[in-house]
């Protein structure tokens, strides 16, 4: 695995961690793709970041695996943190959230971060947050 790409991803987390949007950014390449549906520009990617972070202010990553060959490097993730705003159209719950997903990524030759691809349990975060029975 190469090292340089895996701390692009460590530093895009720890940005993620500390709810710091400039930081997430600078890990980003200019022109930044993702395939995670409606983040799919580098604006609407930060956008999104910056609506996770609102809705769960206490939002937390544990990364827990990592794995990478040539430019590409992925992580499997769990996410913790309390439901305190609107999210994607749901009300606050108050509810505790612990959802594990993984994300992969692709590295420039200038180290950053320039495509994603993310994967969550979304059936569970809504049971989670009390939308939609267990």
């Amino acid at each position: 695995m190469d090292t340089d790409h895996a701390s692009a991803m460590l530093r895009f987390y720890d940005g993620f961690n500390r709810h710091d949007l400039d930081a997430i950014s600078a890990c980003l390449s200019e022109g930044f793709v993702s395939h995670f549906a409606g983040t799919e520009s580098r604006a609407a990617f930060l956008g999104f970041m910056q609506g996770f972070f609102e809705a769960f202010p206490d939002l937390h990553v544990e990364v827990l695996d990592v794995v990478g060959e040539s430019e590409r490097v992925a992580a499997r993730i769990l996410a913790t943190g309390t439901h305190q705003g609107e999210f994607n159209g749901i009300p606050a719950t108050g509810r505790s959230l612990e959802l594990e997903g993984s994300d992969f990524w692709r590295v420039d030759a200038d180290g950053n971060l320039c495509e994603h691809w993310g994967h969550a349990d979304n059936l569970s975060m809504m049971q989670q947050l009390g939308v939609i029975p267990a």
